[in-house]
């Protein structure tokens, strides 16, 4: 009360109303306001309108697609999970959409940079049951092609190389390229180079169909 009229400020409270309803299982919500100004006292009066709809639990989630990775595997990953006796299965897209992310790292981490989850939505007939399929299409699988170096480099080659994990021949992983980026700034910081960069540039090789990578140092 007695506070001027934002209304974008009262834009963002419609959307932290809506996304509280989607987190306890309501993604269906409707948030609405109303307006009415009194000319006399130069005042409004807001009314906030919530129509939850209906409720929605989740009563299975399926995975379909995978060979690398196993389903038990995933199922671990997953924050979205099915009714059951310790775990009320409320719908949240938000926990879905992280458990997508997920899904895509672990199949990044082995050299799957094609992939691609789509969850696939199958609502009961009155919209409160839920059965999700997570569809995944791995792609291809890239390794590593030709590792080189390049740049101002201090140390011999074989002692830059000890501090990369990512080798020839193995699964490309983006999370092992930044091991290696860490790892050689703390072997240069550790000898006194504070303000050392490093750098990988990733070139596709279509020959090989491998990920060819050079370390600038």
């Amino acid at each position: 009360p007695n506070e001027m009229l934002n209304l974008a400020l009262l834009a963002q409270d419609m959307t932290e109303i809506k996304n509280m309803y989607v987190k306890k299982g309501f993604p269906q919500v409707e948030v609405k306001y109303t307006i009415d100004t009194d000319k006399e006292t130069n005042k409004a009066m807001i009314t906030v309108i919530v129509n939850e709809k209906i409720r929605v639990k989740i009563a299975g989630v399926k995975i379909a697609g995978n060979k690398k990775i196993k389903t038990d595997v995933i199922r671990k990953m997953l924050g979205t999970k099915p009714a059951w006796l310790f775990n009320p299965g409320v719908f949240n897209d938000e926990t879905l959409q992280d458990d997508i992310e997920k899904i895509k790292a672990a199949y990044d981490d082995l050299g799957f940079m094609d992939v691609d989850v789509t969850p696939k939505m199958d609502y009961s007939s009155e919209g409160k049951v839920l059965n999700v399929t997570i569809e995944i299409n791995e792609g291809k699988q890239y390794m590593v092609g030709d590792v080189t170096l390049s740049g101002n480099l201090v140390y011999t080659e074989k002692e830059i190389r000890a501090n990369i994990k990512t080798k020839k021949g193995k699964p490309f992983s983006t999370i092992m390229l930044r091991e290696d980026v860490f790892l050689l700034r703390q072997f240069y910081y550790k000898y006194g180079y504070m303000n050392v960069i490093v750098d990988v540039e990733k070139n596709l090789n279509p020959q090989t169909g491998s990920v060819d990578l050079v370390y600038s140092v």
